[in-house]
């Protein structure tokens, strides 16, 4: 049994239309306006938030005493430096140690915040938990629009998921050191999914087996690069088991993506193989993904779309369903389409 993963978006007149990641890997997260207009940012240390002010001229991620006991982080026993805080004042901190600093949908694995007494300053009467500093800005990629009060952030994580958006098909299977081609066996699949952040919807709608929603953490920093399960939704119902997806390695290149998961049993993540190679007798499973060409009719109805200037992405909120059908509303011009592999074109008003 083939399973595969790939990213549902939407593809107009041969143009690929990008979701969230953008094209770059880049989430916008909404910044608040706090005390002295200073600008604050909800993250998350495991699943507990925080809310931190975010400061480019603060060298060191740092977290109030009573909010990193809260979140569960626990500081070395041992005074490391100084940190300078938003209103200028010299503090001691204690450095700890942070499996994860989440932001959005993007995370950074493996942190070091500095842990102190900031109830003089940003944690004044609970105006913030921390300050996130230049040092995590850094890895987040981040971006700061002020006057849109918003955070562009992204990690090699998002960066990958960003490229293995789109429509894909499945171009080589590589099963228990056989390999089976799309040019010999041309009912590989197409298939489609849906990802926002570490999430993966997969829908199996078009072979008739329904759909899995699996929950992926990307570990692109890990040599090679792998993914954990924790659980999924089949059909639409909750299982905690994470299945041939508990554990596996992917890699992405320009124009492809591969992903190595085992067929006969869950994979721990110590158990992961050094390569992405599934060899005789290994019960592996190494699916190679490229682009499919769009459907014919799309560059026809493409066509049509250049005339009545609606081939801009801009704007469009855009799906694409089991039979290739692309549709998509733009609520700023009020306009609903929908175009189909035949390459019918449709544009109507959108009533509410």
């Amino acid at each position: 049994m083939l399973v595969v993963v790939a990213i549902a978006a939407g593809y107009l007149a041969g143009q690929h239309l990008s979701r969230m990641p953008d094209a770059d890997g880049y989430v916008t997260v909404p910044l608040a306006v706090g005390v002295s207009d200073s600008l604050l940012v909800v993250a998350r240390f495991g699943d507990r938030p925080v809310q931190l002010v975010v400061d480019t001229g603060a060298t060191t991620s740092l977290l109030d005493a009573a909010a990193a006991g809260r979140v569960g982080v626990a500081p070395f026993k041992i005074v490391a430096g100084s940190a300078t805080a938003v209103n200028g004042t010299t503090l001691a901190m204690n450095p700890a140690a942070v499996a994860a600093v989440w932001v959005g949908p993007a995370v950074v694995h493996r942190a070091v915040v500095g842990v102190t007494d900031l109830s003089g300053s940003v944690a004044r009467n609970g105006a913030a938990d921390g300050v996130l500093g230049a040092d995590l800005l850094n890895r987040f990629g981040a971006v700061i629009d002020y006057h849109r009060r918003t955070l562009k952030v992204r990690t090699a994580g998002l960066r990958d998921l960003a490229a293995m958006q789109g429509q894909w098909w499945v171009a080589e299977c590589q099963l228990d050191g056989v390999t089976y081609r799309r040019s010999e066996y041309p009912n590989l699949g197409n298939i489609r999914a849906e990802v926002v952040g570490t999430h993966i919807r997969i829908d199996h709608s078009r072979e008739g087996r329904g759909s899995e929603e699996y929950h992926l953490q990307l570990e692109p920093d890990h040599k090679p690069k792998r993914f954990i399960g924790s659980g999924c939704r089949r059909d639409g119902r909750p299982d905690p088991r994470p299945g041939n997806f508990a554990a596996g390695l992917y890699e992405v290149r320009p124009g492809r993506f591969r992903w190595l998961i085992s067929v006969t049993k869950p994979l721990r993540p110590d158990d992961l193989p050094k390569e992405l190679v599934a060899g005789p007798g290994s019960g592996l499973q190494v699916l190679t993904f490229e682009r499919p060409p769009p459907p014919l009719g799309w560059h026809l109805a493409g066509l049509a779309a250049r005339r009545l200037g609606l081939d801009r992405p801009a704007g469009w909120e855009l799906s694409v369903a089991p039979d290739w059908t692309l549709t998509g509303v733009h609520p700023g011009r009020g306009l609903r389409l929908r175009a189909t592999p035949a390459g019918h074109l449709s544009v109507e008003t959108a009533r509410p």
